[in-house]
């Protein structure tokens, strides 16, 4: 990417390599360091949670909630699955993966349905968002306990959490959403926007080119198919060990 050809596309390119490798190095350090504490800590027994055993329980999501998510989670891995064979289309596996899926044309096709759904489940979230803070006037989504947007006590439990990985303090007392729910959940704000509308640019180039320059188009790839890859990767890597696969999360305890 050559900043005397163009160097709007070449610093959105250093912004997208930049932001990967930020976001992966971070919460890569980040899960290596809660893994081999929370590993320490079973070994010496500090978790002591009964999966399915007496005490109370706290219904986290509502029926929609979790119907919307599952719709995220189909959608997104028809993304995935559609969408890597052509940003890796010289590696050996693209080829075949794109056979399995029925060719290019129906690779497409299954590629611009699940972004439909996509944008779908997205405007429902929105639309639910609009009911309860405007119409029902209720409280909360922005600050305090059960706020889903970051506050000063997020930092506060990240470095807590930190000193917590480095047998330096006690593991911290989180809100209902901790800050790396936090992020996961802006996160899907953030990529809906970039790769939604760079992925509308690349689907109808001809419209877009009407009332944006050429190069909108090359731009528009870099952030469509690296925030693909941040998305993918972090689903994957990040994602599920926060939410599945830590030592000490209670259907591991016994």
């Amino acid at each position: 990417m050559d900043a005397e050809q163009n160097p709007w596309v070449h610093y959105i390119y250093l912004f997208m390599t930049l932001l990967l490798l930020g976001v992966f190095g971070f919460f890569g350090l980040h899960a290596l360091l809660w893994l081999q504490r929370t590993l320490v800590g079973r070994l010496r027994g500090e978790f002591k949670v009964e999966h399915f055993g007496p005490g109370p329980y706290v219904r986290r999501f509502t029926t929609t909630q979790m119907w919307l998510h599952v719709s995220i989670i189909l959608s997104f891995l028809l993304l995935s699955v559609t969408g890597l064979p052509l940003k890796f289309s010289a590696a050996p596996w693209a080829p075949g993966l794109m056979t399995a899926l029925g060719g290019p044309e129906i690779a497409s096709f299954l590629h611009r349905f699940a972004a439909i759904v996509t944008f779908g489940y997205f405007a429902v979230h929105l639309g639910m968002l609009f009911r309860d803070v405007v119409l029902k006037k209720q409280r909360g989504f922005f600050w305090g306990w059960r706020s889903m947007t970051p506050n000063l006590k997020d930092v506060q439990d990240l470095w807590a959490n930190v000193k917590y990985f480095l047998y330096l303090g006690p593991r911290p007392a989180l809100d209902r959403w901790a800050y790396w729910e936090k992020f996961d959940y802006l996160a899907v704000f953030w990529g809906v926007g970039m790769i939604g509308v760079s992925g509308l640019i690349l689907w109808f180039p001809g419209f877009f080119t009407q009332i944006l320059p050429g190069w909108a188009l090359n731009a528009a790839y870099l952030i469509h198919s690296d925030e693909a890859l941040l998305a993918t990767g972090f689903i994957f890597l990040f994602h599920f060990f926060h939410t599945h696969l830590r030592p000490e999360a209670s259907r591991w305890i016994r």
